[in-house]
């Protein structure tokens, strides 16, 4: 591209995204390999969707099934399901969450039952639950592993509150990163992520870990880098 067309595509794509956010990609870097790591940011975030989004399903999934198990029983307020017990189980900074997805629901006109008020609640709140007061007062831990909340082929190493909380922490983190558009493209420990997004995801349900490898594009994205798509930025002839 000549360097009057360089010149201004960098100008356009600069208005389009904003200078706080191109230079993200890249302190010191060229124009051109800043949209490089832009584009490929974009499709490392969509070949992490699998592994964030699999994590997710299983991991609400398999708490509030086990808890089911072990809380049946209790009295409810609105959701005749252990999260609305009443009293609560629920520690009062996580009872805000249950409170906002009930009104969401009720918002959309949606009847309140366990299963879509298990599906409206976030990651963050499920994570929340490996919180170590969960531990403190028995309530959950270790009365969920107890019970098989994972699969009998993870390793014993792992099968502890303690072990798992900070590693659903860490992917929280990344999914967070992910889905609001931000750059992950540079962290040194992006593969390592992923990885243990699958090795969680197999704790859980081994069984869904191998339905998700057909979908899962992350390897051959990260192997390959932003050069494809510098090639492409400077290849590009557009009119401005």
């Amino acid at each position: 591209m000549p360097a009057d067309r360089q010149d201004t595509y960098a100008r356009a794509i600069r208005k389009a995204l904003s200078n706080e956010r191109l230079d993200a990609y890249g302190f010191g870097r060229t124009d051109d390999e800043k949209i490089a790591n832009y584009l490929w940011n974009l499709e490392l975030c969509e070949s992490l969707y699998p592994a964030l989004h699999g994590l997710e399903v299983v991991l609400r999934n398999a708490v509030f099934t086990t808890g089911a198990v072990v809380l049946g029983g209790t009295a409810t307020r609105d959701v005749p399901c252990w999260l609305d017990a009443d009293p609560p189980i629920i520690h009062p900074d996580d009872q805000q969450m249950i409170a906002a997805a009930k009104a969401r629901l009720r918002e959309r006109g949606l009847p309140l039952e366990p299963g879509r008020l298990v599906a409206e609640l976030r990651f963050g709140f499920w994570t929340s639950l490996f919180d170590v007061r969960y531990e403190r007062t028995r309530v959950l831990w270790p009365r969920l592993l107890a019970a098989q909340l994972l699969d009998p082929s993870s390793p014993r190493s792992m099968r502890s509150r303690k072990q798992l909380s900070p590693l659903l922490n860490r992917i929280r983190y990344l999914r967070n990163r992910v889905f609001h558009h931000e750059p992950v493209w540079h962290w040194s420990n992006l593969a390592g992520q992923h990885s243990q997004a699958l090795d969680l995801i197999g704790w859980f349900s081994p069984a869904f870990r191998y339905t998700l490898e057909p979908n899962d594009r992350f390897p051959v994205v990260y192997a390959a880098g932003a050069e494809p798509f510098l090639e492409h930025v400077r290849s590009l002839t557009i009119k401005i």
